[in-house]
């Protein structure tokens, strides 16, 4: 489902992604890549979240920590009350390689969001899947 992100949705994505870079750029979390590879990394994924917060109606969390997020870009209301843990994974590439680190696998969410962003404001949310399920295709795929 393609989702297309207004002009202020933007511009809060590129804001949280500015954040972002700054903070790992004290951290050396991206080590090894340039500071454009970097900038460009943050944009994609805030971008990414950004269209899954409005496509699902949840809480667009532009805050960036020295922690990171822990593995959770939001949460999506179900029946009961009950939150169910999302941690969205985008990427620019039509390959969707290597988006999930093995440190991801054994993370906190229950379901991962993958998306595909196409240009400055347009993201395909291409499907999902839970973390469970995930961990188990990792599984086979070290046997």
């Amino acid at each position: 489902m393609q989702v297309v992100l207004s002009s202020h949705e933007f511009i809060t994505a590129l804001v949280a992604a500015s954040r972002s870079c700054t903070l790992d750029h004290d951290k050396h979390k991206f080590s090894g890549k340039s500071s454009f590879m970097k900038k460009q990394n943050a944009e994609t994924g805030c971008k990414g979240e950004m269209a899954v917060a409005k496509l699902l109606g949840c809480r667009f969390n532009g805050d960036r920590t020295d922690g990171g997020d822990g593995g959770i870009d939001m949460y999506f209301k179900v029946s009961g009350g009950f939150g169910l843990s999302i941690d969205v994974k985008s990427t620019e590439s039509t390959r969707g390689y290597g988006l999930i680190s093995d440190y991801e696998i054994n993370g906190a969410c229950d379901t991962f969001v993958f998306t595909t962003v196409k240009n400055l404001t347009n993201v395909e949310v291409e499907g999902w899947c839970p973390s469970d399920e995930v961990k188990s295709i990792a599984e086979c795929e070290t046997m």
